[in-house]
């Protein structure tokens, strides 16, 4: 840094007078003239003292500088303004309270005092600060014009506020010689003083322009005050240095944009509000008894500093936005180019006024578009490409496209001088900046969009450089489901995929070693529709194609489905080719489990639910609802019809159908296969076809076979269950249950507890019959029906056929009663077997001392007797009893006969007027009420031995009498 040259003028000059101010102290700053003309400070009205905490931005604000800030984020930080003027007091808040580096008043020089101190001192000053503070004041209430910029203190009047025009000389010297020597480079001066004279021409005294020249020559902007005479001389003209061509020569308006009255003027000025403005003043003006004040005061020499701080913002935003060589005349072009202009009475002339948004607005661009439909193109994206562009205000967005010449992944990398923390999208989607990086896949052929903006404020450059890699995707195919065990996870796994229809996408992480989160993305739109460490969902289109993107470090297994959908009421659950697992709740909300996946739907949301098993061996299970519903099953095929919806199920080999507690009814139907069916109180169990079933809580079931060789058992309850078969079935009922079977090639109905009781008929089949102490059998070529450990069980012939009955005791003391047509057994063990209506039918009594008692059929009957059997038989009826050991045969007084046979030595024959009772081995007969009997002997060691022994008639008397 260079000192000031000791060889300047001699001469004073003065300086025109301040009008009084109302301090606490001081007077009118006065100068003695000379002979090359007066020169002053320009400023013309009374300085008011005001508190401080009534802010700046009020005058500011009238050339909008806090929209400025806000919107453009420029505040002049990087270059340095030097103040030629009184000093500045440096220890006010508006400049950080210090002198030197590290300060904002970097350094300086007094050229009345001669030394290295340029403080704003003695009682005449505080002009200097006023100036300094418009321009760059950082006290945050009272923000000036470019708070960032570094201020040069020049001091050019001494403490009684007398200066020389040859130390004006000498500081434009010192700023041209250390224009560089601080941080930020000496940009702009500002001269808000001046010497009495109103022309468009210099004076004969203007001796500055050298070095005026020298300062505009190396780029510097330099702001002079117009001068306050305009009333004095009421033509227009400017004052000096401001008549120099080499400076911008500024006026003063006021609040509304006009010429201030006082203002000098003329064609090549720039007016800035210069009317009550507030600035920082030194303390020593109240007798240091107030210390960071701010007072208000007007003049030209208030406006010059406003464009002196406009001209850093404009010069900020010029080499911001890559414009080089940025001079005087280049700032001031975008100054000019860019003004309102104001009409003046008193000249008759148009004068220009600062519209400093307007002229920031012209530079800070927005050079790549504001919209997706204005979005700058990149063309077609092979490899790589690259971008160089600015974020010009806080809204600003840039906008930009390609086209991608092959599939695989697009990667977005921004790098930026000024420290953009980048934010942004891809159009059509949510995908954002990670850090300064954006990835994002594209396939050959598609358009993309993305954008660029900031979230740290205004005014930044960036690079991206945009790449176009390869598709490294795992490609899975159509997925239904696919399971990734295992995986090893560094960093990002991807893998790309198609829907098989619409429906929910879902993906379930579980980290095993580590921790790993998932995305998916849209491959169509870029866009990342879902992200988590756990379980995602989305929804999907049958066809769309997604990306799966695994990131973080370990081991994990994945699991990926495309199996649930609902539309418009209707619920849909497809299985896969696999082995699937389909669990169903419907008993309060609609809750279901599919190979892993839980899935939760309200109930009013859903009216119809459809679930496909697919392929592989399937397994569905389902929960219904406390409402009354009604099953269907046919094989591979299930359907529910519930009071708030109905189910289709189908392709399922494993059922389990649990009802909620509602009257519940169940049609089961089997297969042309072999099936074989299991049905107990309100449960059913059944194989059909390649179907395992499982009923419970039903109500009702129905029971239908489809085929000869289908096979069902059916079981009682603890309860009196009821037994009846009907054409080609049966029905089982008891307390809370009703069980009917049909189409069965074997039913097997089995009693366990309570007292049952069975009412059977025969079939339309030449039918046999078995009955004995544990069951009932009714066979026949097409049917066989067992009934079995019921206490009482009723045969009936109804439907013809030549039907056969075998009635079978027990061990014990077995009765058997015969009435008519009706056969009626009474077991040992208190159990009841009968069969009514049958032509023939056999006894066996097996053993113990079983009785017979038997009414006789009426005329024409027969009743045979010998060691092996009794028979008794009419037309085309008849009973054959073995194994009996007493038998009695009332025939009713009916024309019938007796036959005994096979007498021995060993057997007996007793007969009276009423009766005839033979002992043929161990059966005792005593026959009753027949009109005839034979008996024949036969030689119990000698074969076919036959005689008639006895013929007896029965007469009127009631005696037997021999046959004549």
């Amino acid at each position: 840094m260079s000192t000031p040259s000791s060889n300047h003028h001699n001469r004073h000059c003065s300086i025109e007078t301040f009008e009084e101010r109302v301090v606490l102290a001081g007077h009118p700053l006065g100068f003695v003239a000379n002979e090359l003309g007066d020169i002053s400070l320009h400023a013309n009205q009374n300085v008011q003292p005001e508190s401080v905490q009534v802010t700046s931005d009020q005058a500011g604000d009238q050339f909008g500088l806090k929209a400025i800030r806000d919107q453009y984020g420029l505040d002049g930080r990087g270059q340095t303004v030097a103040v030629i003027d009184s000093g500045i007091a440096w220890d006010h808040i508006a400049f950080g309270g210090g002198f030197g580096a590290g300060y904002q008043v970097v350094g300086g020089w007094d050229f009345a005092q001669g030394d290295a101190l340029p403080y704003d001192s003695g009682p005449a000053g505080y002009h200097g600060t006023h100036v300094a503070g418009i321009v760059g004041s950082r006290a945050e209430q009272n923000l000036g014009v470019a708070p960032g910029v570094d201020l040069v203190a020049l001091r050019v009047f001494d403490d009684s506020g007398f200066g020389k025009l040859e130390w004006v000389e000498q500081a434009l010297r010192w700023v041209h010689e250390n224009r560089f020597a601080f941080a930020n480079p000496i940009t702009t001066v500002n001269l808000s003083l001046g010497g009495d004279w109103n022309s468009n021409h210099l004076p004969g005294w203007a001796s500055l322009e050298s070095q005026l020249q020298k300062l505009n020559e190396a780029g510097i902007f330099i702001s002079v005050s117009v001068g306050n005479a305009f009333q004095k001389y009421q033509t227009p003209g400017v004052s000096y240095p401001a008549a120099s061509p080499w400076v911008v020569p500024v006026a003063s308006s006021d609040g509304n944009g006009n010429l201030s009255d006082f203002s000098q003027r003329n064609d090549r000025v720039i007016a800035a509000p210069g009317e009550n403005i507030r600035s920082a003043v030194p303390d020593h003006l109240f007798r240091g008894t107030s210390e960071n004040r701010f007072l208000t005061a007007s003049g030209t020499s208030m406006a010059a500093p406003y464009v002196a701080g406009a001209s850093a913002l404009v010069r900020e935003a010029l080499e911001f936005m890559g414009h080089e060589n940025v001079n005087q005349q280049t700032i001031l072009q975008r100054l000019m180019a860019n003004a309102d202009r104001t009409f003046d009475l008193v000249t008759g002339g148009w004068y220009r006024h600062l519209n400093l948004p307007r002229a920031l607005a012209s530079i800070m661009v927005d050079d790549f578009g504001n919209n997706w439909n204005a979005a700058h193109s990149l063309g077609s994206l092979s490899e790589r490409a690259t971008i160089d562009g600015t974020i010009t205000t806080v809204g600003d967005q840039d906008f930009f496209s390609f086209t991608a010449t092959k599939t695989g992944q697009a990667t977005l990398r921004l790098t930026s001088s000024t420290g953009l923390q980048a934010t942004g999208q891809l159009h059509n989607s949510v995908a954002t900046w990670e850090g300064n990086e954006l990835r994002f896949n594209v396939r050959a052929g598609m358009e993309y969009k993305f954008s660029v903006a900031s979230l740290n404020g205004a005014k930044h450059r960036y690079l991206i450089d945009v790449e176009l890699s390869p598709d490294t995707a795992v490609n899975l195919g159509v997925v239904r489901q696919v399971e990734r065990l295992n995986e090893t996870v560094s960093g990002e796994n991807a893998y790309r995929f198609t829907t098989s229809q619409s429906g929910l996408v879902s993906v379930l992480s579980q980290s095993l070693q580590g921790q790993v989160t998932v995305e998916i993305y849209d491959i169509q739109t870029n866009q990342m529709l879902a992200s988590g460490s756990d379980r995602i969902d989305v929804s999907a289109d049958a066809g769309q194609e997604f990306l799966l993107v695994v990131k973080g470090s370990g081991t994990a297994n994945l699991n990926l489905a495309n199996l649930v959908s609902l539309r418009d009421g209707t619920l849909t659950i497809h299985g896969t080719a696999g082995d699937d697992s389909i669990v169903f709740n419907a008993s309060e909300q609609i809750v279901f489990a599919v190979n892993g996946f839980e899935y939760q739907y309200e109930t009013n949301l859903v009216n119809h639910i459809t679930i496909n098993g697919r392929g592989g061996n399937d397994h569905l299970e389902i929960q219904l609802s406390s409402a009354d519903e009604r099953i269907v099953f046919r094989p591979n095929q299930l359907f529910v019809n519930s009071q708030s919806f109905t189910f289709r199920g189908v392709n399922f080999e494993s059922l389990i159908v649990g009802g909620g507690g509602g009257q519940n009814t169940a049609l089961v139907f089997g297969s042309a296969d072999a099936d074989i069916f299991e049905v107990g109180p309100r449960t059913l169990m059944a194989t059909i076809g390649g179907n395992q079933v499982n009923l419970t809580n039903m109500s009702t079931i129905h029971a239908f076979g489809d085929g000869d060789r289908d096979l069902i058992k059916m079981l009682d309850s603890a309860g009196d269950d009821r037994l009846s078969s009907r054409l080609n079935g049966v029905r089982f009922a008891g307390s809370g249950f009703l069980n009917t079977a049909q189409g069965f090639f074997r039913m097997e109905v089995v009693s366990q507890g309570g007292y049952d009781l069975a009412n059977l008929v025969d079939t339309e089949h030449d039918d046999t019959i078995t009955m004995n102490g544990t069951q009932t059998r009714i066979v026949n070529n097409h049917q066989q029906l067992i009934a079995k450990g019921f206490q009482r069980v009723i045969v009936i012939q109804q439907r013809g056929g030549q039907d056969q009955v075998f009635m079978v005791g027990t061990q014990g003391q077995d009765r058997l009663q015969v009435a008519g047509h009706g056969f009626t057994m009474t077991l040992a063990h208190g159990n009841v077997n009968r069969a009514v209506g049958f032509s023939s039918i056999v006894v066996d009594g097996r053993g113990g001392m079983d009785s017979a008692n038997l009414l006789g059929f009426g005329a024409g009957s027969t009743l045979f007797a010998n060691r092996q059997e009794v028979v008794y038989r009419q037309a085309e009826n008849s009973i054959r009893l073995d194994n009996i050991e007493q038998v009695n045969v009332n025939g009713q007084n009916s024309v019938g006969q007796i036959i005994f046979a096979d007498f021995s030595e060993d057997d007996e024959l007793l007969l009276t007027q009423e009766a005839a009772t033979a002992r043929l081995g161990n059966t005792s007969i005593n026959a009753s009420g027949f009109g005839f009997l034979s008996a024949a002997a036969r030689n119990g060691t000698t074969a076919q031995y036959e005689a008639t022994l006895v013929d007896y008639l029965f007469m009127l008397d009631g005696r037997w009498q021999r046959r004549s």
